[in-house]
């Protein structure tokens, strides 16, 4: 985790075209799915490896030093760990754990008004992006995972670009 290793992945010259790739599609959550003009810069603040191979589970929490965070799936084994979110807005749902992988039967339809949370089962290749203020976990949800979960993960922060156009009171300014 990035606790036990150089969080500066990102910095290794043969992964420019990768994190290239990944500012591309950072860009298009930004402009197409939030909305916002094209007022960013995109600046990785940490990149790591996170691997699993075994059943254990990293906790809850959520990276409250950046905006956008991401998880790139270089490996993902069969019964791998998924990655859970908290919906932490849910105020119409009954019961904690109702329409999630613990009880599968318990709502007719999962959606946004009755999910307490959700997990995405990644395949190998496939990038995540999340505000980074979104409460998140990883869940085994099978005792029959062998091999390697291998990801790379990072935080992303949005700085204005200096451009002159940007008369903002608030965001973050580029020192």
């Amino acid at each position: 985790s990035e606790g036990q290793v150089d969080p500066l992945i990102h910095l290794e010259p043969t992964l420019s075209p990768l994190f290239t790739e990944i500012a591309g599609h950072v860009r298009r959550y930004i402009h197409d799915t939030l909305k916002f003009r094209d007022i960013f810069n995109i600046t990785f603040t940490k990149t790591w490896l996170s691997r699993m191979k075994d059943c254990s589970e990293i906790p809850l929490h959520i990276h409250s030093t950046s905006h956008i965070s991401f998880v790139y799936y270089l490996n993902t084994p069969p019964n791998s760990h998924v990655l859970k979110f908290a919906n932490a807005n849910n105020l119409n749902g009954l019961f904690d754990g109702l329409n999630t992988s613990d009880i599968k039967d318990g709502v007719r339809e999962s959606n946004e008004l009755n999910a307490s949370s959700f997990h995405i089962n990644p395949e190998e290749g496939t990038l995540i992006l999340f505000p980074s203020a979104m409460e998140h976990c990883t869940a085994s949800h099978s005792n029959d995972f062998k091999g390697e979960r291998l990801a790379i993960v990072g935080d992303i922060t949005l700085v204005y670009k200096e451009d002159g156009d940007n008369d903002y009171s608030m965001g973050f300014v580029n020192p």
